[in-house]
């Protein structure tokens, strides 16, 4: 699939199993290497606002490392490493990530986080 982006060709993988099991393993990698700053990452596969084939992370961090300075950073370094280890753009994938606390996650009680 094809999409015109700012005026550009975007090439559009489809969501196969080879491209969701690449997917898997490197959000398991990226957990691994930030224990115990994370305790999970889940990710789902979606369409952005654009209609873009894009992928969600959803990562839950401990309270301690949900501190803003110390957050900013782990972000930052969390996201390009899922970027690299999942090799988005290879799978023509657009990429967001939410990061959450346990706190904030016991007092919304969000099933999609669980």
């Amino acid at each position: 699939m094809v999409f015109r982006y700012n005026g550009s060709m975007v090439l559009a993988a489809p969501y196969t199993r080879k491209t969701r099991a690449a997917i898997d393993d490197a959000a398991s990698r990226v957990e691994a290497a930030y224990t115990p700053d994370i305790i999970r990452i889940r990710h789902r596969f979606s369409e952005d606002s654009n209609g873009f084939p894009s992928i969600y992370f959803q990562i839950l961090v401990r309270d301690e490392a949900g501190q803003l300075d110390r957050l900013m950073t782990l972000s930052r370094n969390v996201e390009d490493a899922l970027v690299e280890e999942a090799q988005t753009d290879e799978h023509g994938l657009g990429v967001y990530c939410y990061f959450r606390t346990v706190s904030e996650q016991r007092e919304l009680r969000d099933p999609a986080w669980e």
